[in-house]
């Protein structure tokens, strides 16, 4: 079962003092976000974007993900998918999180 939660991971790598930073194109909605997705069960956040990362990208449970102090609350009308969380239900939270990529391709 979905958890009423999203997250929100932004892949970077640093080159020198420069930061790169990824996006991805969603091939279903045609737009450009960083890995996204919502939680499963009993997960935490931080298992929902290490889950997310390698279902999107391929990476490891050994990548360097780290936890940013930025938390969204996004309408649920604006999340993709199926809700059983209640009519009164109209706010989830989002976390983000940063995810190392220099060390890979």
């Amino acid at each position: 079962m979905r958890a009423p939660f999203q997250v929100l991971v932004l892949p970077y790598r640093m080159t020198g003092s420069i930061i790169d930073y990824a996006i991805l194109k969603r091939a279903d909605l045609h737009y450009w976000q960083g890995i996204a997705g919502g939680g499963e069960d009993e997960e935490t956040p931080l298992e929902a974007a290490r889950r997310e990362v390698f279902e999107e990208t391929g990476l490891t449970e050994s990548c360097k993900l780290m936890m940013l102090d930025s938390i969204t609350s996004l309408p649920v009308e604006h999340v993709v998918g199926e809700f059983l969380w209640g009519e009164d239900f109209y706010v989830t939270k989002e976390y983000s999180f940063g995810v190392d990529v220099s060390e890979g391709e």
